[in-house]
């Protein structure tokens, strides 16, 4: 869908100063979005959830697969622990429904429960309770900005909320350290966020002048140059039949990482030919696994241990149980790393076929 008269400003001014803005090591472009957007509408619900489904969800992958008889679905089953006796994998699973435990065997069983789901779930399945494991996290900032020349009231306008642009950083200017910022205009989350001042009916006209002004960046740090997040699995109250309450925190913290003050510094200096001025005292490093971009815990290496797999995701107590998500990640990038998840998954599955061992 057309952007919003502020996104479309920034991409023209982009363009029209490309050479000086990536001198600085930025690159700045429209956000490719996965979402059916030759039906979108521009109702502004994106960030609530779309009242068309026009947003990709892995349930629309499932929703064909079981449509075309590829797949049984069982719903309403919690996976809580994980075996292997001879060869024969299974996994005890909880009916939400009923709160029956059932035992489901398998010829092989690929987890796939995001990188904090399956870390609890091996950590359960192995008893290897009340001991640290460490995740990658690609670090989530937030990060205001202000423009000095006003576009259209956004709440006057029919725009989608998702990122409409994103603006890259090239920390040394090698195309491996990147920093990645998503940038949204305008959704109804941003009135709440303001001081109660500016919502006061006297305040009207400066609360419009801000809006008119105001962009909110979400930003990554790769994960080699971010904390690391710090995950303990603690015995669960209720028995041998719940998975493990998960203590989660960051190894250390002591401020901003250094990328993300030299990502500062860039933007200031492209400042004036973007106009798009970081709100500096604003700009803030979000909690422990706020990122939803982390992984690692279990991560892909020359030799499978206790702590680690091998190219099948397979670590040294199971020969037929595959961890295909990010948490077999070596690394996080600040990227969108959404489908390289994917390709990661086809491939563990597909060289899992026709193994024994």
């Amino acid at each position: 869908p057309p952007l919003s008269d502020r996104s479309q400003r920034l991409l023209d001014r982009y363009q029209a100063q490309r050479a000086l803005v990536r001198s600085h090591g930025i690159t700045v472009g429209r956000a490719r979005l996965a979402f059916r957007a030759d039906e979108c509408t521009r109702c502004g619900l994106c960030m609530t959830g779309c009242p068309h489904d026009l947003i990709y969800s892995s349930s629309h992958t499932f929703d064909r697969l079981r449509s075309e008889g590829r797949i049984t679905y069982r719903p309403n089953l919690l996976a809580i622990r994980l075996e292997e006796t001879d060869a024969s994998p299974s996994v005890f699973v909880r009916n939400s429904s009923t709160g029956q435990i059932e035992h489901l065997t398998a010829d092989r069983i690929f987890v796939a429960c995001g990188g904090i789901g399956t870390t609890r779930l091996v950590l359960g399945s192995l008893d290897a309770l009340d001991q640290s494991v460490y995740l990658q996290e690609s670090v989530q900032f937030v990060m205001p900005t202000v423009s000095m020349r006003p576009a259209t009231d956004p709440r006057l306008a029919r725009n989608f909320t998702l990122n409409q642009f994103n603006l890259l950083y090239d920390f040394t200017g090698e195309g491996i350290d990147l920093c990645q910022v998503h940038f949204y205009d305008y959704n109804p989350a941003f009135l709440a966020s303001l001081p109660g001042a500016l919502r006061s009916s006297n305040a009207a006209p400066a609360l419009a002048a801000l809006l008119r002004r105001i962009s909110v960046g979400l930003g990554y740090i790769p994960g080699w140059a971010s904390p690391r997040v710090k995950v303990v699995a603690r015995r669960a109250l209720g028995g041998a039949d719940q998975l493990p309450a998960l203590e989660v925190d960051r190894e250390t913290s002591g401020g901003w990482p250094p990328m993300l003050r030299a990502l500062v510094r860039a933007m200031l200096k492209v400042a004036p030919a973007l106009d798009c001025w970081p709100v500096v005292p604003m700009v803030s490093v979000s909690g422990a696994a706020k990122s939803y971009h982390f992984g690692g815990s279990f991560p892909h290496s020359e030799a499978r241990t206790d702590t680690t797999t091998d190219r099948l995701g397979r670590l040294a107590q199971w020969d037929h149980i595959y961890l295909v998500d990010a948490s077999v990640f070596p690394t996080v990038p600040a990227t969108t790393f959404t489908l390289t998840i994917m390709a990661n998954a086809h491939r563990i599955a597909s060289g899992s076929l026709g193994m024994t061992t």
